[in-house]
Parts: structure tokens; sequence; C-alpha cells
């Protein structure tokens, strides 16, 4: 029995998360899970959507009855999955001028991030849910191997952050927060969120830093993305770092738009302060 097949959807023949987000866009055939309304989104001045595949597995799973998460299947994720690919690259042919799905395997993160501190999977369900991803995902490369890349149900897999055109205007659907990062400076590339169908644009990106949420001044980068965690990929420093930079940011009035540059710049100014070291080595 494929117990995924019970999980809760709504508008869209996804599950709740993911369709509250299409149904910001276009609208459903259906009625929705309950009476809340969704404000629809203007989503024309985006070329293209792209879509974070482990995000569909998220949602496919925490739509799932918790009681059954356990006996669910890599087969079982792997069906469903491929179904709302499918489901969603239909649904949203007229809205964008393409839509592509992507999954990052993340293999240098550490590499590339040394001084970071990783999360892990503290939980059997969580241990769970990750191979369960991992292994479907997996077979689904191997049989799309031979598809065509312009195949539009086709996922682009990348061996650690995902990588769009020049001069595309992005709608990205994802929740990990690393992606924002490949979206560049683009002022017109913006996040939408699942469940509540949000769009993001920069200056709201600080929401996504974990324990940054209410720091709206904060910019968006790899270092304040380290430094006070996603939630997803990276664990948060100690306290009196976050509270370091938070004070370096105060005073130099940091807004959305300070640059890396200027933020070491900043940092390095305090030279009798050794914390000022651990954070410079995160640039």
């Amino acid at each position: 029995m494929n117990y995924l097949l019970d999980r809760v959807t709504s508008h869209h023949d996804c599950s709740i998360g993911t369709s509250i987000a299409l149904q910001s866009i276009v609208e459903g055939s259906r009625s929705g899970y309950d009476d809340t309304e969704i404000k629809k989104n203007d989503c024309s001045k985006y070329d293209t959507m792209c879509i974070n595949v482990y995000t569909l597995c998220r949602n496919i799973l925490s739509a799932c009855s918790s009681e059954y998460i356990q006996y669910v299947k890599e087969e079982d994720l792997r069906a469903v999955l491929l179904a709302e690919i499918a489901y969603i690259a239909d649904a949203l042919s007229n809205a964008f001028q393409t839509v592509s799905f992507y999954y990052c395997q993340y293999s240098d993160l550490q590499k590339n991030h040394p001084f970071a501190k990783l999360l892990s999977d503290n939980t059997d369900r969580q241990k769970h849910a990750t191979y369960l991803i991992v292994r479907a995902v997996s077979k689904i490369m191997d049989t799309q191997s031979q598809m065509d890349d312009k195949d539009k149900e086709k996922i682009k897999v990348f061996k650690n952050n995902f990588a769009i055109e020049d001069n595309k205007n992005v709608l990205l659907l994802t929740n990990q927060p690393y992606n924002l990062l490949a979206l560049g400076s683009s002022s017109r590339s913006s996040l939408i969120e699942s469940h509540t169908a949000s769009i993001k644009s920069r200056p709201l990106w600080y929401t996504k830093l974990h324990m940054a949420k209410q720091e709206t001044w904060m910019p968006f980068n790899h270092v304040t993305l380290q430094l006070f965690g996603d939630g997803t990929l990276f664990q948060s420093y100690p306290k009196v770092y976050r509270d370091y930079l938070l004070e370096v940011g105060r005073k130099f009035k940091w807004n959305s738009d300070t640059t890396l540059d200027r933020i070491r710049l900043n940092v390095s100014f305090d030279r009798d302060n050794p914390i000022r070291h651990d954070i410079l080595d995160l640039f």
C-alpha cells in the first residue's frame, strides 16, 4: 500500500504545501483543504520558475500522517514525485516561459565552506526521510539519463548548488535558503514559499536566516547564512558570534544591499577582538 496516496492535498493534485504555492499562481480545479483564501501572486515579471525537487519530496512526506511515514518505501515516494512533477509542469506551462526542476547533492558543501557548522539528521524520522529522498531521486536519475535535456519533466542534478542562466528573472520554490545564493544580485528574482505562497524578494531574505529572522536590515549572503544558520543545511554559530556581528552591523548601518566587501572591511576594523578572526574565516 502506498500511504502517500492519502497525503493531504488542496486545490491542486499535489501535496498541500506545494498546492498552496501553485494556487497563488494558477487556479486549481479542486476544492481547497479548508476555506482559507489564497491570494493570487502577479508572476508576470518572471521568465522561469525553478523548483527544488527536495522541497517537493519534503512536502510530500510532511503531508502524510506521521504514523505511516515509517511504512513509506522509496518506490512509493518515487511514483508520487514523478506524478507531481508531471502535474506541475503541465499546470504552469502557460504561466512561465520555462519551468525547471532541480536537485542539489551538496557533495562539496563542507569543502566549499570549511568553517561552517553543518546540520545532520538526529531523529529516526529525519534519517528515514533523507534515505527515501536520496534513493527515490537516484532511481529517477537513472531512468532519466536518456531523456532530452529540454524535456520539461527532466530533473537537473547539480553536484553542489544549483545554477541558472544569466539575465533570467527567476521565481524559486525551495526550502533550502542556500539556493538563493545562486540568484546573484538580481533584484527581479524572488523566492516563493511553500504553505504560505509568500513571494519574497532580496530585501526579505533575512527571514531565511534562522537566528536573525527579526533583523530586517540584515544582508543575506554566504557569511550570514553560515553564522545565523538556516535550519536546513547550516547550524548557527554560538550566540557570542551572532551578537558580535549584529553589533558591527548596527554600528555601520548595514542593509539588505550591503556587500560582502563592506562587511569584511567593517569586521576587520576591530583588531582587538579575537572573534573577528573566526568570522573572517567564513568569507
